[in-house]
């Protein structure tokens, strides 16, 4: 049976009964939308499909999640599958290992990819666009930077015979491409990464991101760690405040002084609690960068809490140790279906002000590949 849906006149399709109960499950269908089947002549709602409904429909309807804002902003939703995920990581291990691990890099595109095809906003996916090609080539290319500074950090370190020369010039190289590596992985992933078909770009300035480390760095070691939520804000308002969808850009809100309180009860409950409060600290902080963020004037509100991520970790390492790692795929998508629940937008943003941009030609795959490249010579050094 092909099943086409009709949203403003436009046919969207062919999709099977299958299909529909996936997407119903998702949000990306209604069951007041209208549908037009291809073996018969007239237009009927979806909920009088015939053969949709097996007695399990009223369990499809997705439930309204405390991320829903009265009144009715968008709000995120993720429907990837637990089966079709193991399926995935099943084939990328298994070609991962015959390659001898040259083909993680395809793999690694391929589970963006699953994860962007599943995350739903406004009953359209997101797309991820990088290849494994890409990747690969930027690790070849990390890889002619990195080996032979590394050579040279070894050489100088044995040299002289202090072993523990060697471990403090690998940091201070480690500390020299931090400020490139957010830069160019950030501008990479945003390149990548469209919805609705219009891209994301990101503009912010390379020597801006030095300027900022540097700066937040020292600031950070002299006041021994109380500049840091400034410096944590600022680069926020850097790293979302040049993030563009098409030609709308995206705006940060955030404060260090804001911030401030937030970790100094966060780290001290942390300690008074071995830890455990550290769940509510990480809600806490990822509520605060969410509501702080806007497009359009449109703030995006988050309702995560220190129980979700806490419950959902127990419950996905127990599943994860209980099946000797098989359940690994099902833990991740069901955490994923969680944080993805938790997020809204305050109203529906205007569509028709949103022009696709230019497509960034600048952004390369080297931040990845430098970052692959980094690891592989550690674990080569004994790092």
């Amino acid at each position: 049976m092909n099943i086409f849906i009709y949203r403003d006149g436009t046919p969207h399709g062919p999709y099977s009964l299958e299909d529909i109960r996936k997407y119903i499950k998702g949000g990306r269908i209604v069951l007041e939308d209208q549908a037009w089947v291809q073996e018969s002549d007239g237009h009927m709602q979806v909920k009088n499909l015939p053969g949709l409904d097996d007695g399990t429909l009223d369990l499809l309807v997705p439930i309204p999640t405390s991320a829903s804002p009265d009144g009715g902003g968008p709000f995120l939703s993720y429907i990837g599958e637990g089966g079709k995920f193991f399926v995935l990581n099943l084939v990328n291990i298994l070609l991962t290992l015959v390659t001898l691990g040259i083909y993680s890099f395809w793999a690694k595109a391929k589970v963006f990819k699953f994860h962007w095809n599943n995350t739903i906003l406004m009953n359209e996916p997101l797309d991820y666009h990088a290849t494994g090609k890409e990747l690969f080539i930027g690790f070849l290319k990390g890889i002619l930077i990195v080996f032979p500074i590394g050579v040279v950090i070894w050489a100088i370190a044995t040299a002289v015979e202090v072993p523990a020369l060697l471990t403090f010039l690998a940091y201070g190289f480690i500390l020299i491409i931090l400020p490139f590596l957010a830069y160019a992985k950030w501008k990479f992933l945003l390149a990548r990464t469209s919805w609705r078909n219009v891209r994301m770009s990101f503009t912010g300035r390379l020597g801006e991101c030095y300027a900022l480390h540097l700066k937040g760095l020292f600031l950070t070691g002299v006041t021994l760690g109380i500049y840091y939520p400034w410096f944590r804000a600022e680069l926020d308002r850097y790293l979302i405040g040049n993030t563009y969808y098409g030609t709308e850009g995206f705006q940060y809100h955030g404060r260090g002084d804001e911030l401030m309180p937030k970790y100094l009860v966060g780290i001290l409950l942390s300690v008074l609690t071995c830890g455990i409060y550290s769940f509510w600290m990480q809600a806490d902080l990822l509520r605060y960068k969410w509501n702080q963020t806007s497009i359009q004037g449109i703030r995006f509100r988050n309702t995560i809490t220190g129980g979700d991520l806490l419950g959902y970790m127990l419950l996905m390492y127990l599943m994860i140790y209980a099946t000797l790692g098989i359940a690994f795929p099902w833990a991740i998508v069901m955490f994923l279906k969680m944080k993805a629940s938790r997020l809204a937008m305050e109203q529906t943003p205007d569509m028709d002000a949103i022009e696709v941009a230019m497509r960034d030609r600048s952004a390369s795959s080297l931040g990845e590949g430098l970052g692959e490249a980094a690891e592989a010579l550690g674990d080569l050094f004994g790092g």
